[in-house]
């Protein structure tokens, strides 16, 4: 079954919820916008959202920013740490599709606030083969997934084209809400198809 026949289905059955194309936007937009209103899937790769920044270390303590991933697209994963069982498991299904993203010429990058030395343990523990990196709660609530009254952040899944635009946003009500890798992987199709997406 083709991927955009599969999302279809889904949406259709409600078993995606909370997913957005990033609102077309020349500008960055205030975080809560990266999930806003889907965009016109005409609209041009330079009328999306430019990637707020992200710098953070690494679990082997080398610094990371996101500047480093420009020409390739990149899947970005926000979970709430190495206590959440639920998003260990989202990590796992991740690696365990890292190959088909590969295929596709993306990036993974997993980010968390635990810091480096839980970070590099989880990579590990959990065989990962991409990067997790430690940030600062200043870069959960840039991205919109930790609000003001909130104690705990929430998951995230963006998918960024080569040129650092947010192409999709999904920010997660619960640690369960997620799109999946079906619903990324027909994104990461939907930008092989589309003109014009190029580095900056």
């Amino acid at each position: 079954m083709p991927l955009r026949l599969l999302f279809a289905l889904l949406v259709a059955a409600g078993a995606v919820g909370g997913c957005r194309r990033a609102s077309a936007s020349e500008d960055a937009p205030p975080p809560d916008t990266l999930a806003a209103a889907p965009a016109d899937r005409s609209a041009p790769a330079a009328a999306y959202p430019r990637a707020p920044s992200l710098v953070g270390t690494t679990g082997d303590g080398e610094a990371f920013s996101l500047g480093q991933l420009r020409g390739h697209p990149v899947i970005l994963l926000f979970y709430r740490g190495a206590y959440c069982e639920i998003c260990l498991e989202r990590l796992r299904s991740l690696a365990a599709h890292a190959a088909a993203y590969g295929d596709a010429g993306a990036r993974i990058v997993a980010v968390t606030l635990d810091p480096p030395a839980t970070a590099e343990h989880t990579a590990r523990a959990l065989e990962l083969g991409f990067p997790v990196v430690s940030v600062p709660p200043t870069t959960f609530r840039r991205w919109g997934l930790l609000r003001a009254g909130e104690a705990r952040p929430r998951p995230g899944e963006f998918v960024l084209d080569a040129a650092g635009r947010v192409r999709f946003a999904h920010v997660g009500a619960t640690a369960a809400d997620s799109p999946g890798d079906v619903v990324l992987l027909g994104e990461l199709q939907d930008l092989e198809s589309a003109p014009g997406v190029a580095a900056r």
